[in-house]
């Protein structure tokens, strides 16, 4: 729920609001579904070769959290833990793609 919750106008970054909650609920499991939920809402996704819609999103996640970083740590973690979940995927996505391109030869 507090995933579909507003962001700050013309962003990707939680509301203010959104982030006082998760700081002060400070609970684990929150932090998880909260993580799931925006992971989630990435939705189907048309794959090209390689992970570089993963960096894409790695990097946008990492720069969200350098903006939380200092008034909201809890939900900056949040989305660096997005980050490199996603940077751990590129990685499989370009090994894949090197895979594939062995494989073709």
């Amino acid at each position: 729920m507090l995933s579909h919750g507003p962001k700050t106008e013309g962003t990707g970054v939680p509301h203010p609001t959104i982030c006082e909650i998760i700081e002060e609920l400070a609970s684990e499991v929150v932090d998880e579904n909260y993580r799931v939920a925006i992971y989630n809402s990435r939705g189907v996704t048309w794959r090209g070769k390689g992970g570089q819609q993963e960096r894409d999103l790695a990097k946008w996640y990492d720069e969200i959290a350098e903006q939380l970083k200092n008034q909201w740590p809890r939900v900056a973690s949040i989305y660096k833990k997005l980050a490199e979940g996603y940077r751990s995927e590129a990685s499989h996505w370009d090994n894949d793609a090197a895979i594939d391109d062995i494989d073709r030869e």
